[in-house]
């Protein structure tokens, strides 16, 4: 079942609190439990594709867990936390 758009929003703001008060990076093997996916999945959803460059397709299947107008959210976490690192 896919994640709706404002609760995953509401699931990566409640990561990052926990990564703050843990004093942690996120991670894509940390986000991905966090809202139970591998971080393989996360890899594929910040990057976009899956399985040797196959573009996900326009309409997600039953199984994937975030739909790809929300792979922004995910991509977001890694690309803040990178200009933080090089800010």
């Amino acid at each position: 079942m896919i994640i709706k758009r404002d609760d995953l929003k509401e699931m990566i703001n409640d990561y990052l609190d926990d990564c703050y008060l843990r004093d942690k990076k996120p991670s894509y093997n940390s986000l991905g439990k966090f809202i139970g996916v591998t971080q393989t999945t996360i890899s594929h959803y910040v990057n976009g594709y899956y399985r040797k460059g196959k573009p996900y397709e326009d309409i997600p299947n039953n199984a994937r867990k975030v739909h790809n107008n929300d792979f922004d959210l995910i991509r977001n976490v890694f690309v803040d936390q990178e200009d933080k690192d090089n800010g």
